[in-house]
């Protein structure tokens, strides 16, 4: 490393006259290095801002740059690690900007090149007010726990003004385009305001875009595979955790979720569990006789795939020949079909859970049903 220039470093004491050669030469109690800042005004190009000039000599004393310990304090390690890995472009918040003279010193006192600075501007709440880390839900932890993936939240950057120009929100990038269309002259200099109300939006996109390519479904079939076995383990229906099954239910689910993440929220475990509660408080034996029909006219069907308008027609159609009425029927199958009395419509249960699935647990709900019925027969006798 070059060693700085005496007019560079001011190596003394906090006597206004400092201390002469004589005086320190033979001292070894310890010491710092100090930058000495220049008196003038210093003057350089932010790719963001344009011309700055600041004078830092009137608002701060010379700066430490080697403590007592030896260990270099920020200003220098940045400078001589972003020059030994040959940066050529500094991006950071423009809460640094003001350090930026001191920086441009040390690379003048060392005799190296700058790099360009670009001082990226502040990320506020919608309102305008600053981000604050007592906000929980804004954390990477947080949002990582919600699902979101480190590419939606680039793409969701981007709409903030982060160097790609006015963007409309209805395309999502993958990181090599992200990588290739970037560029500096689009970023934005006035603070951005993110609106998080549109981070499910780019979720949302990037779910799609995924399940649009064959690796991208893979990937996503994957990833909610190992979601669903860490949450539920050795709950899990037999043959749900297939590959075949489970890109059904994303492709089946696309439009009402947002990430992997929400197919396991607690409203939908019906897709994942058997029903464990299928008790009914009143005799329903004339929706088990509609039921064993419904099923036979499924068996009919000639692939796995139960398109909702479908079902849909086909239970209406068994609840009026069964003379059943069709609100009774509908809360019967959904109990047979997830435990729950209430929930999603049952012929979207259906369509994602597929022939298979619906026919096996109709079919041990009747089961089930039908054995509690007879003990409750005994047991009034």
């Amino acid at each position: 490393m070059k060693v700085l220039t005496s007019a560079a470093i001011m190596d003394h004491t906090c006597s206004p006259k400092g201390l002469s050669p004589s005086v320190t030469e033979n001292r070894t109690d310890p010491y710092v290095i100090r930058l000495k800042l220049s008196e003038d005004d210093v003057t350089f190009h932010d790719g963001i801002h344009g011309p700055v000039t600041l004078n830092i000599s009137e608002t701060e004393g010379d700066p430490i740059i080697l403590k007592s310990d030896g260990f270099p304090t920020y200003h220098l390690a940045c400078v001589v690690d972003d020059h030994l890995m040959d940066i050529t472009h500094v991006l950071r918040g423009v809460e640094w900007q003001v350090s930026t003279p001191k920086h441009l010193m040390l690379y003048d006192a060392l005799g190296w090149t700058p790099p360009k600075f670009l001082h990226l501007p502040l990320m506020l709440n919608k309102d305008g007010t600053k981000l604050s880390k007592r906000q929980g839900d804004i954390s990477i932890s947080k949002l990582r726990e919600d699902g979101y993936s480190p590419t939606t939240l680039l793409n969701f950057l981007i709409l903030a003004g982060g160097g790609f120009g006015k963007q409309t929100g209805d395309k999502f990038y993958t990181l090599p385009e992200i990588v290739e269309k970037f560029s500096p002259d689009e970023l934005n200099a006035n603070s951005c305001q993110l609106d998080m109300e549109r981070l499910p939006q780019c979720s949302r996109l990037e779910l799609h875009s995924r399940l649009s390519s064959s690796s991208g479904c893979d990937d996503t079939v994957n990833e909610l595979q190992d979601r669903l076995c860490q949450k539920y383990g050795s709950r899990l229906s037999s043959g749900v955790v297939t590959g075949a099954y489970l890109l059904r239910v994303l492709h089946e689910s696309k439009e009402r979720i947002n990430c992997v993440q929400d197919l396991l929220h607690p409203s939908l475990e019906y897709i994942w569990l058997d029903p464990e509660n299928v008790d009914l408080d009143e005799s329903y034996d004339d929706c088990r006789r509609a039921t064993k029909e419904l099923c036979r006219q499924l068996q009919l069907l000639a692939d796995d795939v139960l398109h909702r308008e479908d079902v849909t027609r086909l239970m209406r159609q068994t609840s009026g020949e069964s003379k059943v009425k069709h609100a009774r029927f509908m809360r019967f199958l959904r109990h047979l079909l997830s435990g729950l009395k209430e929930g999603p419509g049952v012929g979207e249960m259906m369509s994602i859970l597929g022939k298979k699935v619906t026919l096996d647990r109709l079919s041990k709900g009747l089961s089930r049903s039908q054995t509690e019925s007879e003990d409750s027969v005994a047991t009034s006798r």
